[in-house]
This record gives C-alpha cells, sequence and structure tokens, in this order.
C-alpha cells in the first residue's frame, strides 16, 4: 500500500498521502521525473501493469496493477 500511486491528469501522479508529481511515458518505459517517487522507473506489461525496474535497468519483483473505479 505505500508504494501505491493514482495517475492523474496532465502527465501527473498521487502518492498514497496524495503529495503530487509528474511522469514522463516513453514508449513501454514510465520514468517519474518529479515528486516522491522521481528517479523511479516501470515498465509497461500492458494496459493495465507496470513492473518496477532497479536502478541497473533490471526487473524488480514489485508490480502494479491499476485498479478501476476506486476513489
Amino acid at each position: 500500500e505505500s508504494e501505491g500511486f493514482r495517475i492523474v491528469p496532465g502527465s501527473g501522479y498521487r502518492d498514497a498521502e496524495g503529495v503530487r508529481g509528474l511522469y514522463l511515458l516513453r514508449g513501454t518505459e514510465v520514468i517519474f521525473t518529479s515528486g516522491p517517487k522521481k528517479g523511479q522507473r516501470f515498465e509497461r506489461l500492458g494496459n493495465n501493469t507496470l513492473r518496477r525496474l532497479n536502478a541497473d535497468g533490471s526487473k524488480s519483483r514489485l508490480s502494479c496493477i491499476r485498479l478501476g473505479g476506486t476513489s
């Protein structure tokens, strides 16, 4: 849960505490460019799934699944 975030309009996101940041989608790579997740990178595996990448570019065990209809 502490790793959770929500995508918001304008290439933005909010973390679990509501702190806002920005991300960049480059091909299948999502790069957090500001805010609490700054520097984190994820690989987009489909419309609903991201896998976090380690600093060396290898895949971590953490994946994020999009949940619809949550507030």
